[in-house]
């Protein structure tokens, strides 16, 4: 198994998550699967998804970034509990454009890179 991509419904939020194998690390898996995320949760209607990771992961940092996330105002830093640890995460977010059905591609018009198929944008 190389890893896992998720959403799942936070407190009212919808909270993108995921994970790749050690070994598989560095291949743009991550990138890969979480642009596909994307793509469905804007299929599934969703408009804005949270991401976190932990502070000392500059991966993880660099990879939601490349796909449009941003730090949040609202949350800033906080900590997650793993394995009975409490662990520092920053908390991104991501506004996902409307899609327009009657449009070729379900876009505005415009493409952007970094999302597998190109026609969902974060706004």
């Amino acid at each position: 198994m190389i890893g896992g991509v998720g959403l799942k419904r936070e407190v009212g939020d919808v909270v993108i998550s995921g994970w790749v194998a050690r070994r598989h690390r560095g291949c743009g898996y991550a990138t890969e699967a979480l642009a596909g995320l994307l793509q469905i949760a804007a299929t599934l209607g969703h408009r804005r998804l949270i991401a976190r990771h932990y502070l000392d992961n500059a991966a993880s940092a660099r990879v939601l970034r490349k796909l449009g996330f941003v730090p949040s105002c609202e949350r800033g830093e906080g900590c997650d509990r793993v394995g009975g640890v409490t662990v520092p995460v920053r908390t991104l977010v991501i506004e996902l454009a409307v899609q327009d059905p009657l449009m070729p591609g379900g876009g505005d018009g415009h493409r952007r890179g970094g999302f597998g198929g190109g026609d969902l944008r974060a706004a």
